[in-house]
């Protein structure tokens, strides 16, 4: 039997779960399931699943129902939550305790207020306090955190002054380890580098 959304306070209809692309794969995070866990536990291959975490922010309409089913029933049973959010693409807003709240205290806010940080200074350090919390979510370890850190200063080196955002870094190597159960190379994490002639910056 489908899992329902949350009854539809417009139309008194409830509707099956269908979950986007983007979902699946933030789904496995918190369950600390790679790509091939998932498609072991709801018997389909793994690059069934690469498939449907490629559509995005799109509902992978290939993927049979009873799939999608197995899917869905078995985050439910890992903690997550649907709620109903015609806004996005399914329908469906997942929520899960561990992923609730992430961000910095009242406290931390407070200190960097003394501490005469910036808007733009603080909105940094709460992204980055989220990221690191939303990490631990996903089951890295303070380890595998530090040698990603490291990895974000030989990133900005090898950027030699091209745009580099280290928080968007951080981010890109949670992502990749909650979607590979893995830690990732430098190489895999580097945003590719503008190959456009600067201004001025041409041989006579």
């Amino acid at each position: 039997m489908p899992i329902y959304v949350d009854t539809d306070v417009v139309t008194g209809q409830k509707s099956p779960v269908m979950l986007t692309g983007d979902q699946i794969c933030a789904g496995r995070g918190p369950m600390k399931l790679g790509q091939a866990d998932l498609a072991r536990m709801v018997g389909v291959s793994r690059d069934t699943i690469v498939r449907a975490e490629k559509a995005g922010p799109e509902v992978p309409r290939f993927l049979a129902s009873g799939t999608m089913l197995d899917i869905v029933r078995l985050f439910e049973s890992g903690g997550w939550s649907f709620h109903v959010d015609g806004s996005i693409a399914g329908g469906v807003r997942m929520t899960h305790p561990t992923l609730s709240g992430l961000g910095p205290s009242a406290e931390h806010v407070d200190a960097m207020k003394r501490l005469g940080f910036g808007p733009k200074d603080r909105d940094d350090m709460s992204r980055r306090i989220a990221e690191n919390q939303r990490a631990a979510a996903v089951g890295m370890t303070m380890k595998q955190l530090r040698t990603l850190n490291r990895m974000e200063g030989d990133a900005l080196r090898k950027r030699q002054g091209l745009p580099f955002n280290a928080i968007d870094f951080l981010a890109s190597g949670i992502d990749f380890f909650a979607r590979e159960r893995r830690m990732p190379t430098l190489d895999e994490l580097m945003p590719p580098a503008s190959t456009d002639t600067p201004k001025g910056g041409g041989h006579d």
